[in-house]
């Protein structure tokens, strides 16, 4: 089995570097998610802290699960593909246990 340790980030000023930097110590693996869009959104500044705090402990690269890059729609029967779902978190863990 795995166990997982979820930092949630609750603000992104203040951001909390040091519980972020201390989990990545800790576990070495890290998946970093959010409904943001992968380009110019939080879990490439989140993945940054862990790089500055954390890197030589990292047993497996950083992992991102992100919405899709992509207007967001007005329907709410097609706004669910935009949005990163429960299995993309798990299949991104799978990624970080297997490196």
């Amino acid at each position: 089995g795995v166990s997982v340790e979820v930092v949630d980030v609750r603000t992104v000023s203040p951001l909390d570097e040091e519980t972020i930097g201390q989990s990545a110590r800790k576990t070495g693996r890290v998946v970093v998610a959010a409904e943001a869009c992968r380009s110019y959104g939080p879990t490439g500044e989140w993945g940054m802290v862990v790089m500055e705090q954390a890197f030589e402990y990292l047993k497996a690269p950083i992992v991102r699960v992100t919405g899709r890059f992509s207007p967001i729609p007005f329907a709410d029967s097609i706004e669910k593909g935009v949005w990163p779902e429960t299995e993309d978190v798990y299949k991104a863990i799978r990624q970080v246990m297997a490196y």
